[in-house]
């Protein structure tokens, strides 16, 4: 199995706002639609320091598992988190 992330950041008054515009947006935005100005988003390779997509095999053995746990947690914390924090920055 092979998986990556997209990530959809939007701040609840301009959702809001564009649902209004846009009547045919859902409640929620999610992160696998694209919804071009709406929301800001990304796929988690562009966060990262290649810039490049990335997709990661799930491994059959349990330790390789938690190793790859470890990597996506990581690249989480280091690229992912800071880049969406400073969009809710700008965004409120």
């Amino acid at each position: 199995m092979r998986f990556t992330a997209n990530l959809t950041v939007a701040s609840k008054a301009e959702w809001q706002r564009q649902r209004k515009i846009q009547p045919w947006l859902p409640a929620k935005p999610a992160p696998n639609v694209l919804y071009g100005s709406s929301a800001w988003q990304k796929r988690i390779g562009q966060l990262l320091p290649s810039g490049e997509d990335i997709w990661w095999d799930v491994p059959a053995n349990t330790q390789d598992t938690r190793i790859l746990a470890a990597l996506v947690a990581g690249a989480i914390q280091e690229d992912v988190l800071p880049a969406v924090e400073e969009q809710l920055s700008r965004n409120g």
